[in-house]
């Protein structure tokens, strides 16, 4: 899911900001060539993970998918980094570790 959602958010921006378009490009090589050369650990969906990540959905209200990556980045005891400030606001007072992108350029 992940390549999926970071692509798609680049191509978003890209699409609603025509001046975007040549940096969209060399961004999607860049996260086609970390991806390809092993720059992000893969963990399959389980079942398990499933469950836990729609405790989560419930638990706050939001959607599973988004909670998909929630619910790992709490197995793995690590930050969750989003841009998504919907998402922050409902987690962010239960789960600590969720941080928005923007924070980490300061």
């Amino acid at each position: 899911m992940l390549l999926t959602e970071v692509s798609g958010a680049i191509v978003r921006r890209a699409n609603s900001d025509k001046g975007f378009a040549d940096d969209a490009r060399s961004a999607l090589e860049r996260v086609m060539l970390f991806w390809d050369h092993g720059g992000i650990a893969l963990h399959r969906l389980t079942t398990d993970r499933v469950a836990r990540a729609a405790r989560i959905a419930l638990e706050l209200g939001h959607p599973l998918a988004d909670c998909v990556y929630l619910s790992l980045a709490i197995e793995l005891d690590c930050d969750l980094a989003t841009c998504d400030a919907k998402s922050h606001a409902k987690s962010a007072g239960r789960y600590p570790g969720t941080r928005m992108l923007a924070e980490y350029g300061r």
